[in-house]
């Protein structure tokens, strides 16, 4: 997958549109696939940094070490890193040539007028949320970093995303402002795993915490500056549409209460599940909950699939030979592939009998949200997509120029109240795109090698310096002229 290109002009040193002229892997055997090589490229248009006409931009010299890996003649998009004196770029800082353009001019201006149908969290240099209209336009922005993780408020007013390992930030539906910061204390583990607003405005709200190195993640409630354990050993909390629940690492799952965290379980534990669970995936009703789990230190990989009845607390298992996604086709219906015995996925009931051969839509693999007539959005690599009402396909409603992270609906009575966004993001770059300067940059090969810091006149007044020294040395007199008296 290409880099971020906002992500990517905020971390780089430069950045270039150009065309691959030349390889030099120099006269000597390449001695092994990380050895740096000299790529020379045509500079169509500088981006970011001091980058001129030509310019040498050095990579390992093969693709399988994440050398630039373009053939001769390519116009391509290029993110670099300064180190002594040089340019360095790789494989995995190559881009699209006008998806990197694009994002040098900055963030499209919000539409405005148009309400928020849609929060869209993703890397936009100091903007890590977008609200989209219905129609896909973009009407707002909101403060970074983005948050990987995002959990709506149930006053449907707020929101909640975890911005670092320890931060959570509240920010308003009506103008994606930061109404508030939480930063966690290390209580329960050092960093966050799941995150559930469980109060207006994020207070109280219910996190999973890790402790790295020893496996053990613990569920913890935040509320009025104050991190407490509720439950240790749990590994995943998840939230349904009937409301939260938490799954323990010796497989028992819980209900949780929102408010206190308070936990209640549901039927006998389904078995040792610590350090093993691949997916929590609830039914669209919140009815059930399919648990894919794989036991990597058996002597062969130990992949089991649970459907736990949320409402009864029974639950089925089968096995399988790889890790799996479980994919449900509606509130009675799971799709399963175990891609390491089958090229065909299966459909099973939610007791685990095989109903048979079937293939999911195609946002059922992502984090889709379901507005409230039915239609659905989905991400995919640059884009949000939906699938109106009454269609079987979807179809790309808008494309961002950036990879779409997690996505929220904003709830209706927001919509009606959007204000527009409080927040305007920086530039990506000091100055705008340009051209190429008139000279290449020093010590780079093209039709001109003077350095192009080096004034002409400069040159000029050297030489003639030179010149004149080199006249008086010849016509200074001899030793024995100057001492022989005049006549």
């Amino acid at each position: 997958m290409p880099p971020n290109p906002y992500a990517g002009l905020a971390q780089a040193d430069g950045a270039f549109v150009g065309t691959l002229v030349e390889v030099d892997r120099g006269v000597g055997p390449i001695s092994n696939s990380g050895q740096p090589i000299d790529f020379y490229f045509e500079v169509e248009a500088t981006l970011k940094g001091d980058i001129r006409e030509t310019v040498v931009v050095k990579s390992a010299a093969d693709g399988g070490a994440c050398g630039i890996e373009v053939p001769v003649g390519t116009r391509a998009g290029f993110l670099l890193t300064a180190a002594g004196g040089e340019w360095e770029g790789n494989l995995c800082w190559t881009l699209d040539p006008d998806v990197l353009l694009s994002a040098a001019e900055g963030l499209p201006e919000p539409v405005t007028g148009s309400p928020p149908h849609l929060i869209v969290a993703a890397d936009m240099g100091d903007a890590g949320l977008m609200a989209l209209d219905r129609q896909g336009q973009i009407v707002g922005y909101g403060e970074g970093p983005f948050p990987w993780m995002v959990s709506a408020c149930p006053d449907h007013e707020t929101f909640i995303g975890a911005t670092s390992d320890t931060t959570v930030k509240v920010w308003s539906f009506t103008n994606l402002g930061v109404i508030d910061e939480f930063q966690l204390d290390t209580t329960g583990g050092a960093w966050l795993a799941g995150l559930l607003c469980a109060g207006p405005a994020g207070n109280p709200l219910l996190a999973i915490k890790v402790l790295s190195g020893v496996e053990k993640s613990t569920l913890v409630r935040y509320a009025d500056g104050v991190t407490e354990v509720v439950a240790e050993n749990i590994e995943r909390l998840v939230d349904t549409a009937d409301g939260p629940v938490a799954i323990g690492s010796d497989g028992t799952v819980y209900r949780v209460e929102d408010g206190t965290g308070i936990l209640t379980p549901l039927g006998e534990p389904i078995g040792d599940v610590q350090g093993q669970i691949v997916a929590a995936v609830p039914s669209p009703d919140g009815s059930h909950l399919a648990i894919s789990a794989v036991d990597w230190e058996s002597a062969a990989p130990d992949g089991r699939v649970f459907v736990i009845d949320l409402e009864q607390g029974t639950s089925a298992k089968t096995g399988f030979a790889c890790d799996i996604y479980p994919v449900w086709m509606d509130d009675e219906r799971v799709y399963l592939h175990d891609s390491c015995t089958s090229d065909v996925g299966l459909i099973y009931s939610t007791d685990l009998e095989v109903i048979g051969e079937g293939q999911p839509a195609d946002y059922a693999h992502t984090a889709y949200v379901t507005d409230e007539t039915g239609a659905i959005f989905y991400p995919s690599e640059f884009a949000i997509n939906v699938v109106e009402v009454g269609m079987e396909t979807g179809s790309e409603l808008t494309r961002l120029f950036t990879y779409p992270g997690a996505m929220l609906l904003v709830p209706p009575s927001a919509r009606s109240n959007w204000e527009g966004s409080v927040f305007t993001a920086a530039p990506l770059v000091d100055t705008p795109p340009t051209t190429f300067s008139e000279a290449p940059a020093p010590g780079v090969p093209g039709p001109d090698t003077t350095d192009p810091e080096s004034p002409l006149w400069l040159m000029f007044v050297g030489l003639a310096a030179v010149g004149g020294v080199s006249w008086l040395l010849l016509r200074r007199p001899a030793a024995s002229e100057a001492t022989e008296p005049r006549g």
